[in-house]
């Protein structure tokens, strides 16, 4: 109702605007709710994710409909209801997210998709990991001189062809390098 609202408001300051929202349009404009999206199909998709921070600056981790059971299935549908272009409009930023419950697939959802949208519409490279690929002495012992000062050390790290001898975890975060 808040974006109708402002549409209208926006429209009547703008008639130039009008032919843009003439409802017998084939495809016209909708404003739709997550719940009732499903089936329809447009050139471009504006997603507006009517959630923000409290007047007191709290963001709530309550996205309505995606916290139910499928929830994330609905994100699913609605982010391929675009032809050609999704808009993303959002107040918060993905990483404001990051404390979700992982098994709630549908804030999870959401906030990889708002990861997406911050990273241009890029996927995230693949992550880096240790591998069991041979090593050499020289590595091995600069690995464990590097050991025995107190460092985690990781040998043959990489993600897809690429491939480094040795990498050391962050000691505030073991899961980064």
């Amino acid at each position: 109702e808040a974006i109708e609202d402002a549409i209208n408001d926006e429209l009547a300051n703008r008639p130039d605007l009008l032919p843009f929202f003439d409802t017998s349009r084939e495809e016209g404009f909708f404003v739709k709710s997550l719940e009732n999206v499903q089936g329809d199909e447009r050139d471009t998709i504006i997603i507006s994710v009517g959630y923000a921070r409290s007047p007191a600056g709290i963001l709530s981790f309550n996205f309505g409909p995606l916290n139910q059971e499928g929830g994330w299935r609905r994100l699913n549908v609605l982010v391929t209801r675009a032809k050609w272009q999704t808009i993303l409009v959002a107040s918060f930023r993905s990483h404001e997210l990051d404390g979700v419950n992982p098994n709630n697939r549908g804030a999870t959802a959401l906030r990889n998709f708002i990861a997406y949208a911050e990273e241009g519409c890029k996927l995230p490279p693949e992550p880096a990991m240790a591998t069991d690929r041979e090593t050499n002495d020289f590595e091995d012992g600069v690995a464990s001189a590097l050991r025995d000062r107190g460092l985690t050390i990781d040998q043959q790290v990489g993600a897809s062809y690429y491939f480094i001898d040795m990498a050391v975890r962050d000691p505030r975060v073991s899961t980064r390098y």
